[in-house]
């Protein structure tokens, strides 16, 4: 068990609500008082200057002005340098695939130290993906209360009927995981929510994680963090906190259809409802969208 974490509760089906997405959203430059308490944490390990450049002009762009840390490879200094530009602070971790976890496996750790440490600084935290998200809007606008936030990828497919997604359950757990088999698939690859709350879910995340063979990749592929996520949110009763709705606050765009979201003329990500969604998640799965996206945020070669 980690330093400063509960015991984790016991493990059951537990019927969390879904929040669909309300009706009146933020405006896409509004933001909520107090950035200065909130913290972004990501990883971009192995990537390269031009792989984060979306993520990070979007963010500073829609008006957050909070702390951002992320995980970078020790050689990387072009990308500390570039990240630097825009405030953003760094951690090197040396990483080699033949020696450690996966990053997406690695990073709760690392996360959950780094968070503790400095918990008194923060009230609201998020954890996200890095090279395939842009923000449209403040990431916290509408977020700030006591509650984990997860968000879905459809709100119609359930655990057991995505192939990837249960064999990563099945490789974990076995036939525990049909006590979630019903459940829709909540998205790791962005959680936010107030910092105790974020530290238990991070301390629980590395906790199970490290119960996991090292090298189960090997057996079940990459991105298994989203079985484990899962299971916790949907049997751990400490970890119960509010699921929403694909396309409100948050869109993961890859198990979606094309035609479920439109570009208007400034070249943001819409619903059909015209709802402007804040945070965009996988939005390079449809090269149309994609194009647009990097041509907004392009710079020239010499920046990077």
């Amino acid at each position: 068990m980690l330093k400063g974490q509960p015991s984790p509760g016991t493990a059951q089906a537990i019927d969390m609500p879904i929040n669909a997405p309300p009706v009146d959203m933020p405006a896409p430059h509004s933001r909520p008082d107090g950035d200065s308490r909130q913290l972004i944490l990501g990883a971009a390990i192995g990537y390269r200057p031009n792989q984060v450049r979306v993520f990070v002009e979007s963010l500073r762009a829609a008006g957050f002005k909070g702390a951002v840390m992320i995980l970078i490879g020790i050689q990387q200094f072009r990308l500390r340098n570039f990240l630097g530009r825009y405030g953003v602070r760094t951690r090197s971790l040396w990483h080699k695939r033949s020696f450690f976890r996966p990053v997406n496996a690695r990073r709760y750790q690392v996360y959950y130290e780094y968070l503790l440490a400095r918990r008194d600084d923060f009230d609201h935290v998020m954890i996200t993906d890095v090279r395939d998200v842009i923000f449209q809007s403040h990431p916290f606008a509408g977020m700030t209360d006591d509650r984990c936030h997860y968000f879905l990828e459809r709100n119609d497919v359930k655990l057991a009927d995505q192939v990837t997604n249960w064999r990563w359950l099945m490789g974990l757990y076995g036939a525990k995981a049909d006590l979630i088999a019903h459940q829709p698939i909540s998205c790791s690859g962005i959680t936010l929510g107030p910092t105790d709350a974020m530290l238990r879910y991070l301390g629980r995340m590395a906790t199970e994680i490290n119960k996991a063979h090292w090298r189960v990749y090997k057996r079940i592929g990459h991105g298994y963090d989203q079985g484990i996520h899962n299971l916790l949110i949907y049997t751990d009763s400490e970890l119960a906190g509010a699921v929403e709705q694909n396309n409100g606050h948050v869109a993961t765009m890859q198990l979606e259809p094309r035609q479920a979201y439109k570009l208007d003329d400034s070249g943001l990500i819409r619903t059909q409802a015209n709802h402007i969604i804040p945070i965009c998640h996988q939005y390079d799965r449809f090269p149309d969208i994609r194009g647009v996206v990097e041509k907004r945020w392009s710079r020239s070669a010499s920046t990077l």
